[in-house]
């Protein structure tokens, strides 16, 4: 896989995952400082930990899981088997609290394709661009803690805002060809039906009247329309912050 990336394309994202690292190390008790590694910030319980600053609190006392993530509890066990079905539930578990948060606040059309299997069990550098694209898009939109996530950005360096920026426009703005496929794979679809032509969501399905048509495609529209009111809504944001800081 890693052949068919550009060469510095790992470097890039690593980059971007240090920049968010740095980001969410100014939330309110994080759990990883800027120093923390990929390798630990990858880790199931850090990803849960990371979960439990940025949502709401009634989605984690709801399910009770916290007892899956208790320290150590992932790189310890009595054989290879234990491990991997240990992380598997945690993966699932996280998998889960994805669902609940972004089937509530997003259009999913508009978010990265991301496997969370790939990212735990081979931190595959694709899923780990796209974790990173979803927890700053949460961190500054949809998160309790969104105004704070907002002011965050603005006390990164130069270099992770350039890092960052490099990337967050691809985590809003999923390719039109995945559009009828790509919803985030670890939601239960219910809701869009299997599209079998070659035209985002079918728009000439409805051949005997132009609305039904029509409507199909006005929907692709309007995910386009709320991707972008999202980010003109983090500028606005930062300028108003800007502004009053220039006048103070």
């Amino acid at each position: 896989m890693s052949s068919l990336q550009p060469p510095d394309e790992p470097e890039k994202t690593k980059a971007f995952a240090t920049a968010i690292i740095h980001w969410l190390s100014e939330f309110p008790k994080s759990p990883i400082a800027p120093d923390t590694t990929i390798d630990v910030f990858l880790q199931p319980p850090t990803l849960y930990k990371i979960f439990k600053v940025l949502f709401l609190r009634d989605d984690f006392e709801a399910l009770q899981n916290d007892k899956w993530f208790l320290e150590n509890e992932a790189v310890m066990g009595t054989s290879v088997i234990h491990i991997h079905e240990y992380t598997m539930k945690q993966i699932d578990i996280l998998d889960e609290l994805l669902d609940l948060h972004l089937r509530a606040k997003v259009d999913l059309n508009t978010m990265p394709h991301l496997n969370l299997y790939k990212l735990v069990v081979f931190q595959d550098h694709g899923e780990l661009k796209k974790m990173c694209q979803i927890l700053f898009r949460i961190g500054t939109s949809t998160s309790r803690l969104s105004t704070n996530g907002l002011a965050y950005v603005e006390f990164l360096t130069d270099v992770d805002k350039t890092a960052i920026n490099q990337f967050k426009e691809t985590g809003i703005s999923v390719s039109m060809a995945n559009r009828k496929k790509n919803k985030y794979p670890g939601l239960r679809e219910k809701t869009m039906p299997p599209a079998e032509t070659n035209s985002d969501y079918d728009c000439s399905d409805s051949k005997s009247g132009g609305a039904g048509a029509s409507g199909s495609c006005y929907y692709i529209e309007e995910e386009v329309w709320d991707a972008l009111n999202w980010e003109n809504a983090i500028y606005e944001s930062l300028i108003y912050k800007l502004s009053r800081e220039m006048h103070n």
